[in-house]
């Protein structure tokens, strides 16, 4: 744990890009081009993971980035709507930083066959210590119930709480292009490893990010 604390600490100008530019902090897509069956419920719990790089004579590794506990109902045999709350794990020092956000978002199978064509439209509201960040973001998934991948362009805002309202100005309003590729394995009780790459304008690296969940569904689909 102390290594994983140190290894984040030198990084934080990494994530600290990361969590400014993507605005939503939710990584993790979670699900794949299927759309739940309407009147079925989806629940489950996810985890994204961030991948450091080597930094001074550390090694490179994996760190926990975010948890995620999520739900998704089904509307049409097309259409789904989803929900998300999602909290920093306990990997950095207390006071350092943290967060918490909530996110939404409408699905539709825009192309329903052998491969699938799914788009979306999320957004999300987050605190980072004193900011409030709003996230508006849309993707686009490709692929069958086995295997899919995709792309999320995301966006966002903020300001700091200290700030008078009068004299706010945004924080940042960059976007940030992410590609996305997963897997889904079961049909009631389903295992989704993925695994994102998310470039932030200026950066000179890719940020990665691998995440795996854990979803069961209720209902007949």
């Amino acid at each position: 744990m102390i290594r994983e604390r140190s290894l984040v600490l030198k990084s934080l100008p990494i994530l600290a890009a990361a969590i400014a530019v993507s605005g939503c902090l939710s990584f993790g897509s979670y699900y794949g081009p299927e759309t739940v069956p309407p009147g079925s419920t989806e629940v489950g719990t996810g985890t994204v993971l961030a991948y450091v790089p080597e930094a001074g004579n550390e090694d490179p590794s994996i760190v926990p980035l975010e948890t995620a506990f999520l739900v998704r109902h089904g509307i049409t045999e097309n259409a789904d709507l989803g929900a998300r709350a999602w909290a920093l794990p306990q990997a950095l020092p207390a006071g350092e930083v943290g967060f918490w956000g909530f996110y939404g978002d409408a699905r539709y199978r825009l192309y329903d066959g052998p491969v699938m064509v799914t788009g979306a439209v999320g957004a999300s509201a987050m605190r980072v210590d004193l900011v409030t960040i709003f996230g508006v973001y849309p993707s686009l998934l490709v692929g069958t119930e086995s295997l899919y991948g995709g792309t999320r362009l995301m966006y966002a805002t903020g300001r700091a709480d200290e700030v008078d309202a009068a004299d706010q100005q945004p924080l940042f309003t960059d976007p940030a292009i992410g590609l996305v590729a997963g897997a889904s394995v079961g049909r009631r009780f389903m295992v989704r490893p993925e695994v994102s790459f998310y470039l932030f304008p200026g950066a000179e690296e890719v940020f990665i990010a691998p995440a795996v969940s854990f979803h069961y569904r209720f209902g007949d689909g």
